[in-house]
């Protein structure tokens, strides 16, 4: 029982100094678990692009910004604090560790504001030990600059709608949201919450005949946005109709919600997918206290602005619903672009806790209380798994490098599976072999992958380089179908590699007898009526014993864009025109099929048919082709299936 009275003491009315020293102790907690082992994971890609742009000139940090998918002031910052504070891990991710400290700050003011002294105290405590708010302030990006702008704004815009207009919070709200706009573009999404929230306000709630000049006042603080934001609005354009960096297909809503309702709750969600099903039973625990602190404006004896908890709701609503609508077209999503809208999320939850602690019976309080202390107590575990749990943490960039100038020898190649990785590996890389990106470029090229043409690129590696080491991660966005990794295991020598690396494969082949053919074994000239073309094939041998397998490839080429989908077949037709065996797969790869084939594509696809043991020696028609769905695509002579080889059957 005394354990609940000192419980219960913490959180009873308090004076407004004491709570302050409450808030000054949470922001404290929140940079101590943020400070520690801030530098001990590696950087991983998306930090080393941060880092390559900060190591540029000021002017070059914010032009080549203008070509990656995120406007520059985080860059920018990271520039300014690189020439006074060097490029040590500990320093660049610090930038961040203060913005992500300030933003514990920022929301005890904003919860403070919404619901008092205690709310403000208990959104504090839970948002310091989020375990995602924590992960994005150790990391060398613009996460945690964005959460803190949207504070700002929110903040302003809360002493907006509540009467405030003196010209500071004004100017406070513009330009927080036009920082947070050069932070990230989906700060959007706040945005157009405040823009839904003051209209809908000016509409039915405090209409008078004031109304039309609020109005006014309103559209022009939009329009400064605007302004402030005008000169980095064509590079946004240019990067909205280039990137290439997601796949084809859709996000669905059930996956922006469960991911980002994980990310919120456990912080596992912020690092890996899931569904409904798996999510852990405290989630369920948020989601009670979450609608309890909606409910507050209803409750009796409670006095909760109806309009404090719209904005709330609508803070955490709206991002989720626009965010689902934008991932269906371009399905390119993770829970760190709803970051902001977290704040809002343990708002509300401090709103719930705080009407159970209004509880006059303090047993009752006590034992409803108690399975609440599940959430800080999966939050702890989180922080911990974040801290020292190695399957937990980011790619191990610094351990691959630090391995391969330990081993690596005079004439070797390093080959980065694409070139999204070289920054963060140039950043940790001081040896002396030959880094080559297989495709260059800072961003994934998703929709741009290697094709066949990149064995004309190992041939010249293999006649000027004695050994290779492949770095593979994330090697399915920039070779989809395994070219790289297929062509040096088939070609080359495989040497050992005796270690191995959190989230990266190293693999190390001997290339002084390796041969790369860029053309196929057998040539052939075979064109469908859709911009598709089969310009060969390999087939070591054409006899075989039953039992074995026949190993082949096939070399198809697009002339132009291809309006489908199409999978290859690959029948093994018997002297009775039966089938018997089969191959059939997407040609291409199911992350690029043959609709998302840029013109003069060459993709290589591997087969491989099964021979029963009961067939009988004779001689059987390899044939091939393609189809969608029911219905084979012609060729351009009208033929349906192309007849490649001969297989002899044999006795063994």
């Amino acid at each position: 029982m005394l354990y609940f009275r000192t419980i219960m003491s913490i959180f009873s009315a308090h004076t407004h100094r004491s709570i302050s020293r409450i808030a000054v102790l949470i922001v404290l907690l929140a940079f101590g678990v943020r400070v520690v082992r801030l530098d001990h994971q590696s950087l991983w890609y998306d930090e080393g692009l941060s880092v390559h742009l900060a190591a540029l000139s000021l002017d070059q940090t914010i032009a080549q910004s203008a070509v990656t998918d995120h406007p520059p002031l985080h860059a920018a910052l990271l520039n300014v604090w690189m020439s006074l504070a060097g490029s040590s891990e500990f320093a660049l991710r610090f930038v961040s560790l203060f913005f992500g400290t300030l933003a514990v700050a920022l929301t005890y003011a904003l919860a403070r504001r919404i619901g008092g002294n205690r709310v403000g105290g208990l959104a504090a405590a839970l948002i310091a030990l989020a375990p995602m708010a924590l992960w994005y302030a150790q990391e060398a990006r613009g996460y945690s600059v964005l959460l803190v702008c949207v504070l700002i704004a929110t903040l302003a815009f809360l002493r907006l709608i509540e009467g405030d207009r003196h010209r500071h919070v004004w100017l406070s709200y513009v330009l927080a949201c036009a920082a947070a706009m050069y932070t990230h573009y989906f700060a959007a999404f706040a945005i157009v919450v405040f823009n839904v929230v003051y209209i809908l306000l000016w509409l039915f709630v405090e209409p008078d005949r004031h109304s039309l000049r609020r109005l006014t006042q309103w559209s022009l603080a939009q329009l400064a946005i605007v302004v402030l934001f005008l000169p980095w609005i064509p590079n946004a354009l240019m990067q909205a109709a280039s990137n290439a960096t997601y796949f084809p297909g859709h996000v669905e809503w059930q996956t922006v919600v469960s991911d980002t309702w994980r990310a919120f709750t456990t912080g596992s969600g912020a690092f890996s997918g899931g569904t409904f099903s798996e999510l852990p039973p405290t989630t369920y625990l948020w989601l009670a206290l979450i609608i309890l602190g909606t409910l507050t404006p209803v409750l009796p004896h409670l006095d909760t602005s109806v309009k404090r908890i719209f904005l709330l709701v609508s803070l955490l609503m709206l991002p989720l619903l626009l965010m689902s609508i934008l991932a269906w077209d371009r399905p390119k999503f993770a829970p760190r672009y709803l970051l902001p809208a977290l704040p809002a999320f343990v708002t509300l939850t401090a709103l719930g806790i705080d009407v159970l602690l209004r509880f006059r019976d303090r047993w009752l309080a006590a034992i409803i209380l108690l399975p609440m202390l599940l959430i800080p107590a999966v939050d702890l575990l989180s922080i911990a798994r974040i801290h020292f749990d190695p399957p937990g943490a980011r790619p191990d960039v610094r351990s691959v490098t630090s391995y391969i100038e330990a081993n690596e020898g005079p004439r070797d190649a390093i080959l980065l599976l694409g070139g999204h990785q070289q920054p963060v590996f140039d950043y940790y890389y001081q040896g002396a072999a030959d880094v080559i990106a297989l495709p260059p470029g800072l961003l994934p090229a998703a929709q741009s992958p290697i094709d066949w043409q990149v064995i004309s690129q190992l041939a010249d590696i293999a006649a000027t380089h004695s050994r290779a080491w492949l770095v593979l991660w994330q090697q399915e966005i920039a070779d989809p179908t395994g070219i790289v990794a297929d062509a040096l295991r088939s070609q080359a020598q495989r040497l050992e590699v005796g270690q191995q690396f959190n989230q990266m494969s190293l693999l190390l082949f001997d290339l002084s007898r390796a041969h790369f053919a860029a053309t196929p074994q057998h040539a052939l000239d075979e064109r469908f009526t859709e911009p598709l073309h089969l310009i060969g094939y390999d087939l070591d041998r054409t006899e075989y014993t039953s039992g074995q397998n026949i190993e082949f490839a096939l070399y198809f080429e697009s002339s132009d864009a291809v309006a489908h989908n199409y999978q290859v077949f690959t029948h093994l037709v018997g002297p009775g025109g039966q089938v018997e065996g089969q191959d059939d797969h997407i040609a291409g790869a199911d992350s690029y099929p043959t609709s998302l084939w840029s013109p003069g594509s060459l993709f290589r696809n591997t087969f491989s048919i099964h021979l029963n043991g009961d067939l009988s020696p004779g001689d059987y028609q390899l044939l091939i082709g393609l189809y969608d769905g029911p219905n084979r695509l012609a060729l351009a002579d009208g033929r349906d299936a192309i007849e490649i080889a001969t297989i002899q059957i044999v006795n063994p």
